[in-house]
């Protein structure tokens, strides 16, 4: 998880650091980025799930809801952690796709 969520760090980087991204780049970027996201849900349900078992298992054992949700987000911190960067990752890929058409629609506009 952590290679990928170096990579996703690494495309934000590339693309607020290009001065003029091309189409096929920006391409690049949305694939590779979509591809992780992906990757990352898959995890963060895995969290959600291990999330619930402890839930359920600590209040079983007669701790109250409250108590046993501080617990379970601190031997969790990961399902917190995907939620953001997942939601955050999905803002970056609508921002490259508004660049996308904004290219599109200049080369629409020079072209008539």
């Amino acid at each position: 998880m952590n290679k990928q969520l170096e990579r996703l760090n690494e495309i934000v980087k590339e693309y607020y650091s290009s001065t003029d991204p091309h189409g096929e780049q920006l391409t690049t970027w949305m694939k590779d980025m979509s591809s992780i996201l992906f990757y990352l849900t898959t995890e963060q349900v895995k969290a959600h799930e291990l999330w619930n078992k402890k839930m359920y298992l600590g209040t079983q054992a007669g701790s109250s809801v409250a108590a046993q949700t501080i617990i379970c987000d601190k031997e969790v911190p990961e399902l917190y952690m995907l939620r953001k960067i997942i939601h955050a990752g999905y803002k970056e890929l609508e921002v490259m796709r508004s660049s996308l058409s904004y290219l599109k629609s200049e080369r629409v506009n020079t072209n008539e």
